[in-house]
């Protein structure tokens, strides 16, 4: 709730649910979802791809992130001890959880299958010659989804 108090949800959060009104105590925040796949826009921000002196695709660039990316709000960021890196970027992204099956939905339903949003809001880079190595070229990425999940009901 918007003055930091928490109550109790029943039924399931992708269905049929309501706030029964009765506070809960939270131990600890967890995060939002746990995904099997992190589907990811690359260079959507034109801003962002001349800043990097990357050229705007014609189509969208399309990548995934593991779902051990995912990591708890508070929770202390892991840096890879494989490829060491100190370049810890803040970034600022959008991510939109969807909260049942779908395939081929229209423009205009899209929305219906949106369970909230959050946003992913650290990086973890390891580029260079490390990286090629283990990765054939691609910068490593880990982000951590360290915000709440804003609801759409």
């Amino acid at each position: 709730h918007e003055d930091g108090s928490v109550t109790r949800i029943e039924g399931c959060i992708f269905s049929e649910h309501h706030d029964t009104g009765e506070p809960a105590t939270v131990k600890k925040l967890l995060a939002p979802v746990q995904p099997t796949a992190v589907l990811c826009i690359g260079l959507n921000y034109r801003k962002h791809a001349e800043e990097g002196g990357a050229a705007i695709p014609e189509h969208p660039v399309l990548f995934m992130k593991m779902p051990s990316t995912v990591q708890n709000p508070g929770d202390p960021i892991l840096l890879p001890t494989k490829l060491k890196s100190d370049a810890v970027d803040y970034e600022c992204e959008l991510a939109v959880v969807i909260g049942k099956d779908c395939k081929n939905v229209s423009k205009a339903d899209a929305l219906d299958y949106v369970l909230g949003y959050t946003a992913p809001t650290t990086s973890v880079r390891a580029t260079g010659k490390r990286a090629a190595a283990a990765a054939s070229g691609a910068a490593v990425k880990r982000s951590t989804h360290s915000v709440r999940l804003a609801r759409r009901w």
